[in-house]
């Protein structure tokens, strides 16, 4: 018997509707059962966090005998000193002892192991200070040999002009004028200013510290009474071997009558008591952790592969064949210092590189992540090319 084609198509449709039916609503029902899943889920995940919430809100995850001070992390707004309330006695709460070294006694021994071996490989004077600030570790490499201090004398120059400050004759809003006298060669833009130039003290310190000015530096030098003031200065702040003249000063490459010598364990100390609030006051050793962490104009040495996340507040030195970096690191593990003094350098490249080859092994065993050497060879052959393509269209302009 032979059905109807209209039948036929009747039938397929019925059984094509049916099955699309059926398919919807199983899947309905698979939603349904997804989603109540997912809110028993999202339910049952309050529940635990309210509960541990109200479990541990009173538990102590640290040691009950460590107690937190603001010296810990270091303020970086900018306080007023000229304000005749001292902060001096609000730093009576030590830093903290924390349970947690940053850094394991054995990647210690191995970290000062390979530093050792690299210093004693370099060809030229060299001297390192590092310290745990966390744990008060320290370890040294010819901590009180004599280096030229170089622009690292910045630094006795910058805690005599915050000494004045904090004993009110000067402020940093003060005024000072650019002269021709006070002009001087090397690093820094001041010397390009026009006679006449009016400078605040605090502008006069960014210059010196963030470019290392010159010319900021001797304006500040004549604002705080001259180098004999800064030089009874010295031991009060507990820099014995430490010393400032005015040859030591210039900017000759070869010999002078009086050099102005420091050493890395007082380079040291010195960024150790800015950092807990001990130089002078705890305003004035905010302020001068804040100048301190002011963005260079070009990363170098310490800085150049310092990792993502972390801070530096460094001053460095150039000059007479030294090449320094003092600093003070930040880390979201522990903050610790490091000051790297060389002398008596061949050329100046090697030193920076030698610095940078230092801060990057120190920074690998503190748990930071530093560019691979292949990255820097791809950085510097991309520099080579680019000033090789310079050089040719300086001699071509000039054709």
């Amino acid at each position: 018997m032979n059905v109807p084609p209209k039948s036929n198509e009747a039938k397929k449709t019925l059984r094509k509707n049916g099955l699309s039916a059926t398919l919807r609503s199983e899947m309905s029902s698979s939603l349904r059962a997804s989603w109540n899943i997912r809110r028993a889920l999202v339910v049952s995940a309050c529940l635990l966090t309210t509960a541990g919430y109200l479990l541990g809100k009173n538990v102590s995850w640290d040691d009950s005998s460590s107690s937190y001070s603001p010296n810990d992390f270091p303020v970086r707004d900018v306080v007023s000193p000229d304000s005749s309330v001292s902060l001096s006695a609000a730093a009576g709460v030590q830093p903290s002892v924390v349970s947690l070294p940053a850094i394991s006694p054995l990647a210690w021994t191995q970290l000062t192991g390979r530093l050792k071996k690299m210093l004693s490989n370099y060809r030229g004077n060299v001297a390192v200070y590092l310290q745990d600030l966390k744990t008060g570790q320290t370890w040294t490499y010819h901590p009180n040999e004599l280096f030229p201090a170089a622009s690292l004398i910045k630094l006795p120059i910058m805690i005599a002009v915050f000494n004045r400050i904090s004993k009110g004759d000067l402020s940093l809003s003060e005024t000072m004028t650019l002269h021709r006298h006070n002009r001087v060669g090397g690093s820094g833009t001041l010397k390009w200013q026009p006679d006449g130039t009016r400078l605040t003290i605090s502008q006069l310190l960014d210059h010196m510290i963030r470019e290392s000015d010159n010319t900021a530096a001797n304006m500040l030098i004549e604002a705080v009474g001259g180098i004999p003031y800064i030089q009874s200065q010295l031991p009060q702040i507990g820099l014995v071997q430490t010393q400032i003249h005015r040859q030591g000063m210039s900017l000759r490459s070869g010999y002078v009558a009086r050099e102005n010598y420091t050493t890395v364990s007082e380079m040291a100390m010195i960024l150790r008591k800015i950092y807990k609030g001990r130089m002078i006051d705890t305003t004035s050793s905010r302020l001068m952790m804040d100048y301190l962490l002011l963005r260079k104009p070009v990363r170098s040495r310490l800085a150049k592969d310092l990792p993502a996340g972390w801070e530096i507040a460094h001053k460095t030195g150039l000059e007479r064949r030294a090449c320094h970096d003092s600093a003070i690191i930040l880390t979201p593990k522990g903050d610790f210092i490091l000051a790297v003094l060389t002398g008596k350098n061949r050329a100046y490249r090697p030193a920076k590189q030698f610095i940078i080859n230092i801060g990057r092994l120190t920074y690998h065993y503190y748990g930071g992540i530093v560019p691979s050497n292949r990255h820097h060879r791809r950085r510097y052959y991309a520099w080579v090319r680019h000033s090789r393509h310079r050089r040719l269209r300086h001699y071509r302009h000039r054709l």
